[in-house]
């Protein structure tokens, strides 16, 4: 017999739905599904509910349950109704860069025919990529992209610079990861309200999450007594157009009434875990201590902590849906053309803007891409070279633990390498090439980008040596790079040496990027920049020479990297971390919110290819002999190799994500978050991810297996691609 769905009314007025799902399931139940009907009168609120026990009924046999897809044909339920039965059903991840190539294409890349330069800009938290971007477009005034000293660029900010009007394409982040990060928040909160009664920190855990991805304050304010700016906002002044009349002022009574609210049930929620778990265990000794902290969370009632968050998303959903004119949670929101600039910006604000004199009006957290397009040049400039410029996260927001798992580019960020004509390394120049700097130059160059790349120095004033001149304080920024291109002991010898010998062409420093107005020095790096740029165009000229390779050779090389992962991602490792980052990492894969956990830069699949990628890099600088013969010069064997490397790395990223995330996502993943529960789940996930990781990685009884065969078929019709020589005949692997 199908279950009900139950009715309630939330603090803010709306009525909530909760049911157990009858299909998806959560532990040995139903999973629990809390969602806002959106409707404040009690007979709207029963006639949905009516739909959706329909639903629910249609559930007991199957092949009576329409699809998504019907349901919305049929016409006979609301989409609220639709969406919260279907949500959890058929997680797919969210293609956001297809959603704004349909609605507002890049210039296309024709093979053979000149196109439009891509420039990619990478870089650490707080290197300057956003200032830099704001000058190179010239929309230092506009705050745009979006800085600040700490991690403010959360999303991707695609500009496409053309003689054209101004437009713009957003795309948002989706219902349910918005839901999952609230949830992690709520927990996170209670954590800290076991440790520290603040009010005021509370609700600052609850509204930004911990590693300051997604900061809701933004969204919906912050603590009435929190008037002290934090550290990485912006603290320039608006200009009286910025703050027009067009910017609404946000209740603020009523915002501090509801926060206040979702703290005291935090504090509420927590208390009654607490009391829980010690009735449970009966604790008396100290040593019972750990249990009670690990208990207690577990105990927190999952119906309160999915209604609080249910409340939490309804105010984000309201607040967004006035900023785009919309009637329910939107995926993209296009920004009209024109041709007047300022006003295009007033429209774009509430998408982008970080400045604290406007929280309550944004929405800029919920926004995961940006692209526009416009007339964007600095003041001065007589003719507008068309370009597209992309920016995004930096690397090193995640909070990454001590374990053998090492640290992992995200798949989203090595995606973009492959795209670009140019990428900007963009670092500071005091002190080069520290953090995560070495780590991002290491991946560019294994992953075959070193004839794209150039190295963007920042804070160039900040070179403290009153005894060097111009010249002697770049030579000592590019000394500092050379001692940790040498200390990067995983890239190819030859590659190592070219890096070396090309420093000053690809190396740029730029001083006082927080004024609006550039010295001169830096105008003139700004126009050698430029000039790369339009270099940067063309594909290269490939020799016409073919590496061979022996199939056992790389096989081993995989297999030990295969056997090193497997190691490193074991249920020993796993457990490690604390059970919340582990239930986390399989719900984040299991709902298609991403391909890992991003707040702990845990990528199954990225970190396995990145080994892979990084020795078959290397392997690739000693071939067995060359066809017909090898490569005149050093500088042609780094390029014929490169483009390998690019294209066999793009390839083995692909194939790890379909064998390890893609595939097992709702057989393996998501019934290892939904169906292991109870005290003790840390142990048990973590088996369960190994398991998982060891059956999709698999390694050979003997010779060369699927895993490691099916790589090795990669390399070799990359080879055949890129050289274009006819694909040999299949041989058999010898130990040779």
């Amino acid at each position: 017999m199908a279950n009900s769905a139950f009715l309630y009314k939330s603090k803010s007025g709306n009525y909530h739905v909760s049911f157990h799902h009858p299909i998806c399931r959560e532990g040995t139940i139903g999973k629990k599904i809390h969602r806002s009907l959106k409707v404040t009168k009690e007979d709207d609120a029963n006639k949905l509910r009516d739909e959706m026990n329909a639903l629910l009924a249609l559930a007991d046999t199957p092949e009576l349950l329409p699809t998504r897809t019907q349901a919305i044909a049929e016409g006979k339920y609301a989409l609220v109704v639709i969406d919260a039965f279907f949500n959890c059903m058929t997680p797919e991840p969210t293609d956001y860069y297809a959603l704004r190539e349909t609605e507002m294409p890049l210039p296309p890349r024709v093979p053979g025919k000149r196109h439009v330069p891509r420039v990619l800009l990478v870089g650490g938290t707080g290197a300057g990529k956003s200032r830099f971007g704001q000058h190179f477009l010239g929309t230092t005034r506009q705050n745009y992209p979006m800085k600040g000293a700490g991690r403010t660029t959360v999303s991707d900010t695609e500009t496409i610079v053309e003689d054209n009007d101004y437009a713009g394409i957003i795309t948002f982040y989706s219902e349910n990861e918005i839901r999952a990060v609230i949830k992690d928040n709520i927990l996170e909160a209670c954590a800290f309200s076991d440790r520290e009664q603040d009010e005021r920190k509370i609700a600052m855990k609850l509204l930004v999450d911990s590693d300051k991805r997604f900061r809701f304050n933004y969204n919906l304010g912050g603590w009435a007594d929190d008037t002290a700016p934090e550290e990485d906002e912006d603290d320039r002044e608006l200009d009286d157009q910025e703050l027009d009349d067009a910017t609404p002022t946000p209740d603020t009574t009523a915002a501090q009434t509801k926060l206040k609210s979702w703290v005291a049930q935090v504090i509420a929620m927590t208390k009654r875990a607490q009391e829980q778990a010690r009735q449970e265990l009966k604790p008396d000794k100290p040593e019972d201590e750990p249990s009670i902290q690990e208990l207690w969370q577990l105990c927190l009632d999952r119906d309160q902590v999915d209604g609080l968050a249910e409340e939490l998303f309804e105010e984000l959903e309201k607040g967004l849906c006035a900023a785009t004119g919309t009637d329910s949670w939107p995926v993209t929101y296009r920004i009209p053309s024109t041709n007047d600039k300022a006003e295009f910006f007033r429209r774009l604000r509430p998408f982008y803007q970080n400045h604290r004199t406007l929280f309550g009006t944004l929405v800029t957290p919920l926004v995961q891409g940006i692209r526009v397009r416009g007339r964007f040049a600095p003041e001065g400039t007589k003719k507008i070279e068309p370009v597209v410029l992309l920016d995004g996260q930096g690397v090193g927001h995640e909070q990454g633990s001590p374990t053998k798992i090492n640290r992992t580019i995200p798949p989203e960020l090595t995606k973009k390498f492959s795209t670009a004509d140019l990428i900007c390394l963009v670092d500071r120049a005091m002190p080069a090439m520290t953090g995560d700097a070495p780590l991002l130059l290491e991946h560019l160059i294994v992953r075959g980008h070193q004839q794209e790349l150039a190295l963007v120095f920042t804070h160039f004033e900040a070179v403290a040596a009153p005894d060097l001149g111009v010249a002697g304080r770049k030579a000592k920024v590019l000394e500092g790079v050379s001692n940790t291109i040498q200390a990067i002991g995983s890239l190819p010898k030859a590659e190592r040496v070219i890096l070396e010998r090309s420093l000053e062409t690809k190396a740029y420093f730029l001083g006082r990027l927080n004024e609006h107005e550039l010295k001169k020095a830096t105008q003139a790096e700004m126009g050698r920049l430029r000039a790369h740029v339009q270099r940067s165009v063309g594909e290269p000229l490939i020799p016409q020479s073919q590496p061979v390779y022996n199939e056992y050779d790389i096989a081993k090389i995989l297999d030990r990297e295969v056997l090193g992962y497997r190691e490193a991602w074991s249920e020993d490792t796993l457990s490690e971390y604390h059970w919340k980052t582990i239930e986390a990492l399989t719900n984040w894969i299991g709902n298609a919110y991403a391909d890992g956990f991003p707040k702990r830069n845990l990528y199954p699949a990225q970190n396995l290819s990145q080994r892979l990628v990084g020795a078959v890099s290397i392997a690739l600088e000693e071939p067995r002999e060359w066809n017909p013969h090898a490569p005149d010069n050093p500088e042609e064997q780094s390029r014929l190799l490169n483009a390998i490397r690019s294209k066999v790395a793009g390839k083995i990223d692909t194939y790890c994500k379909e064998v390890l995330v893609r595939d097992p996502r709702t057989g393996h993943w998501l019934p290892a978050y939904q169906n292991i529960s109870g005290y003790g789940t840390k142990v048990r996930r973590a088996r369960t991810v190994a398991r998982i990781l060891e059956d999709r990685a698999e390694l050979p009884n003997e010779g060369v297996g699927k895993f490691t065969k099916d790589i090795w078929h990669i390399v070799q019709e990359t080879i055949n691609e890129v050289c274009q020589q006819p694909t040999p005949a299949p041989q058999e692997a010898t130990a040779s």
